[in-house]
């Protein structure tokens, strides 16, 4: 059993009432474009296409929006690393984290080339990017294998 005094909810002090008026006027139109906008994706099917605003729009389902986004961060993270190759070798983790990166890209292109959406990732790649080169194993032995002190 709660001794806490609830709050008071209702009615609202006038100043709240007027800041809540004025917010609701502000965001009007920003929430008419919303519905808009989620109207016209409403009535895609599943692979369909438009155009919103300028911007390319695919409905798909929520397992490709998965795979699209898990390409997306992997994606990021090699051109991340591959900037760090440019100036030294990768660390051991970052090793591991580069050839872990490189699979989820691997992965997430076959899950889309088999649903006929891969497509919706080599747009991104087509937009000036360059392939990362392949990473050099650093020569030193990997910091995660430990050998034996005596």
């Amino acid at each position: 059993m709660s001794t806490a005094t609830p709050a008071p909810t209702a009615p609202l002090p006038p100043a709240a009432v007027d800041a809540l008026a004025r917010l609701e006027r502000a965001f009007g139109p920003v929430l008419a474009e919303q519905h808009r906008i989620e109207r016209a994706v409403a009535g895609l099917r599943n692979g369909e296409s438009t155009v919103i605003n300028g911007t390319p729009v695919t409905a798909v389902s929520l397992a490709v929006a998965e795979a699209v986004t898990r390409y997306e961060i992997a994606s990021a993270r090699t051109a991340e690393l591959s900037a760090v190759m440019d100036s030294r070798d990768l660390s051991g983790a970052e090793f591991d984290a580069f050839e872990l990166a490189q699979d989820t890209m691997r992965e997430t292109r076959a899950t889309l080339a088999d649903v006929g959406m891969l497509h919706l990732v080599e747009a991104s790649d087509e937009h000036g990017k360059t392939k990362p080169p392949l990473p050099v194993r650093p020569p030193r032995p990997h910091p995660h294998k430990t050998t034996a002190v005596s």
